[in-house]
């Protein structure tokens, strides 16, 4: 229990998905996607779960993710609970604040002032490569392009919150790194918005690790090199406690259905719900959980003892990478190491050369 409840923040932070529905039918995804958006009902059990954790937590922040499914295919949802998570923050004296996981496809200029009304401050729209690099994962669910679109609105749109342009790396698309990173320059020269490049490999997503031989996930001979490429979207370098929200316990992931996950991934598949926004009590997160083991196995795979892994007690990442994915740590029994864990002095290389630059644009 000591685990469950020192793991203090100064955010609560929601993931919530308005509809498990999708647009989309992507090759490496991990949802389990079905129709329906979200009642009032369940809207009004989110709000009363962000009540219990702040009131639990001295945050000073309130934040929600909009996930899914496509979230856009809920917007009725998103403006109506974020009208209440917002009323609810005011109450707390909080700040609250929102960002948005999207395919992009569906955005026009209504629904961008419309996410700007609802306190969206980032999105994360995925771009898989140049024309058919990107249609190859990323399609419309009965078929069909949809490269062409998510850039002409990236290109038109005005846009007055941050993009993150997230690039899913495959053996298949590697050698598109440098031409979407270009690409995404320009899209933010020729728009005015603000739009930054980012990538990560396919092989750290779940259902890649399970279908490895069909999705033709980084080979031994390319995951350096293409780690130490991505190394130019490396912000920093900071010690951290844990790999990802998953591990702490007020940050949690909601289905349409208002049912609670440790991971986003999860999400809407019940198999690794762990409770619901209306029972779900984290002042007491055992006994008010509908399957106890599927919140304690998340916390519990942040914690490395020397007698369980001698091999990370050795490694020099440690406790940079907090041991990992616990996704993978918990269903798979295996570990995440980070890329770069085999090259040390190429990584810290690679860094003191951006932070030179940085140093250098700042002096301009």
């Amino acid at each position: 229990m000591g685990r469950l409840t020192s793991r203090g923040s100064q955010i609560v932070s929601l993931t919530i998905c308005p509809t498990m529905n999708c647009n989309f039918a992507c090759t490496y995804c991990f949802e389990k996607h079905r129709t329906g958006i979200m009642s009032k009902k369940v809207q009004d059990d989110v709000v009363s779960l962000a009540e219990r954790i702040t009131d639990m937590l001295p945050a000073e922040n309130l934040n929600g993710t909009w996930f899914g499914g496509e979230p856009l295919m809920g917007m009725n949802v998103i403006t109506e609970l974020t009208e209440k998570l917002r009323t609810l923050a005011e109450k707390k004296n909080m700040k609250y604040s929102a960002d948005i996981i999207t395919n992009g496809y569906l955005l026009n200029q209504e629904i961008v002032d419309t996410l700007v009304q609802c306190d969206i401050k980032s999105a994360q729209i995925t771009l898989d490569g140049i024309g058919e690099f990107h249609d190859a994962t990323r399609h419309l669910t009965g078929g069909g392009s949809t490269f062409e679109r998510i850039t002409e609105n990236l290109r038109t749109l005005k846009i007055p919150f941050r993009i993150s342009i997230r690039h899913n790396v495959h053996k298949e698309n590697a050698n598109q790194i440098p031409l979407l990173r270009a690409l995404t320059e320009k899209l933010a020269e020729e728009s005015g918005n603000h739009l930054k490049y980012y990538s990560s490999p396919v092989s750290f997503n779940s259902v890649s690790y399970e279908n490895e031989a069909d999705i033709s996930l980084l080979c031994d001979d390319d995951e350096d090199n293409i780690a130490m490429g991505m190394m130019k979207d490396i912000d920093s370098f900071k010690i951290k406690a844990h790999f990802c929200g998953a591990s702490i316990l007020p940050y949690v992931a909601i289905d349409e259905q208002g049912r609670l996950y440790k991971c986003w991934e999860d999400a809407g598949n019940q198999e690794y719900s762990f409770g619901s926004a209306a029972e779900w009590d984290p002042k007491n997160p055992i006994l008010t959980a509908d399957i106890p083991g599927n919140i304690i196995s998340y916390i519990n795979a942040a914690v490395i003892s020397e007698s369980e892994d001698k091999e990370c007690m050795k490694c020099i990442f440690l406790p940079v990478c907090a041991g990992g994915c616990p996704v993978r740590k918990v269903r798979y029994g295996h570990r995440q190491c980070v890329a770069y864990k085999n090259a040390p002095e190429k990584y810290v290389l690679a860094l003191y050369e951006k932070a030179k630059k940085k140093k250098a644009a700042s002096h301009d």
